[in-house]
């Protein structure tokens, strides 16, 4: 039977070329979930020579350890019950297209390996027989990184905070040395610095998965405007005399989350303090317009047209490599969180002007992270 249908398939117009053509892993299963045919990723990744997949099961081919533990072979013991490969080839026979994560542990011989997969099933009818395209995903790589993006943003984030609350126990005033006292603070400073940072990429990486929750409370601006400057002057010392804030925030409030607003300020501002000529200064302002804030970071430097183009895209950078989130990250929190609006203007005698438009009041809160959490 399945030589047959592997065969009838086939012959189809344009099918196998059609299947061939498609860089991801994809499989036709029968009714009784055999594979009569795989596409040429499929054959390559996990197929043997020839056409010897022909007849075996998902779990068969890919080498799963509880594939051969009933003589009835894949799909028949208890562990597959749980198991969402399974799940998602019954569901389809019955008629309706279905996804779910799969987790296989295999043994080709050379020890155990953990796959992680993302599997989806689509039923159609030929010639009165009932088949599943079956598609796999490898999302192995994925896991890993969110496992360990659960490590280092938990983990390490917390042992962060501890360094930064006993660094500032150490800064306070004590009677010691005054060079220990200023390592201290230059220490409490440091640990400060670590966290925010790691506190940013975290805050990223939840925000590309809309993972975030807003933390919305009142803030002036001229005093978000100031923290933004301290803090470029602790990342770039001796860069002091080139940014100069420019009066009138201080009576300008709005309620935002002052966490992201910090940050996405600071990237723009430590992107213009980099790309600022020889001597040129860095301008932050702030400014009402009607019921908006708006702030600016202006330096005197042009941006080319092909950056220009560029600006805002995730790993882009006229700076080098592995740079270019700062302009992209300020844009992600402004727009998709802020519910605001990030643009800017550059020219030869205006020099280059990032522009944040905010409302006073954010309406409708959206999702992302608190300052203390």
């Amino acid at each position: 039977m399945v030589a047959r249908q592997a065969r009838a398939l086939q012959v189809l117009p344009f099918f196998k070329a059609f299947m061939d053509s498609f860089p991801g892993y994809l499989t036709v299963l029968n009714e009784h979930r055999q594979i009569v045919f795989a596409n040429q990723a499929f054959r390559k990744a996990f197929g043997p020579e020839g056409e010897d997949f022909l007849g075996l099961r998902p779990g068969e081919i890919l080498g799963c350890v509880h594939s051969e533990e009933t003589s009835w072979g894949c799909g028949t013991s208890e562990f597959c019950l749980r198991c969402g490969a399974l799940r998602t080839i019954l569901e389809s026979l019955e008629g309706g297209e279905w996804s779910e994560e799969c987790r296989i542990l295999r043994d080709e011989g050379n020890g155990l390996e953990a796959l992680n997969l993302r599997v989806w099933g689509s039923p159609f009818t030929w010639e009165g027989e009932r088949f599943v395209i079956f598609s796999i995903q490898d999302i192995s790589g994925e896991a890993r990184r969110k496992t360990l993006e659960r490590v280092f943003f938990g983990e390490i984030l917390e042992k962060a905070a501890s360094l930064r609350e006993r660094a500032g126990e150490l800064a306070c005033p004590s009677g010691l040395p005054a060079e220990v006292e200023e390592a201290a603070r230059r220490l409490r400073e440091e640990a400060e610095e670590l966290e925010g940072e790691i506190l940013a990429w975290r805050n990223l990486s939840l925000a590309e998965r809309g993972g975030l929750d807003l933390h919305l409370e009142e803030v002036r601006a001229g005093e978000v405007l100031e923290e933004v400057r301290e803090r470029l002057e602790r990342r770039y010392p001796g860069a002091g005399g080139r940014i100069r804030l420019e009066g009138g925030g201080e009576e300008i409030s709005l309620v935002t989350d002052p966490v992201l607003l910090e940050r996405a300020l600071f990237d723009l501002a430590r992107n213009a303090l980099e790309a600022r000529p020889q001597g040129g200064e860095v301008v932050l302002a702030v400014r009402e317009d009607g019921r908006e804030v708006v702030f600016s970071i202006h330096n005197p430097g042009e941006m080319s047209r092909e950056v220009q183009a560029q600006v805002f895209r995730r790993g882009f950078s006229s700076k080098g490599e592995d740079r270019g989130t700062g302009t992209y990250e300020a844009k992600l929190f402004v727009e998709n969180f802020l519910g605001g609006d990030l643009s800017f203007r550059s020219g030869r005698e205006e020099g280059t002007t990032f522009q944040v438009r905010l409302s006073r009041k954010r309406a409708e809160p959206g999702q992302a992270p608190s300052r203390n959490s």
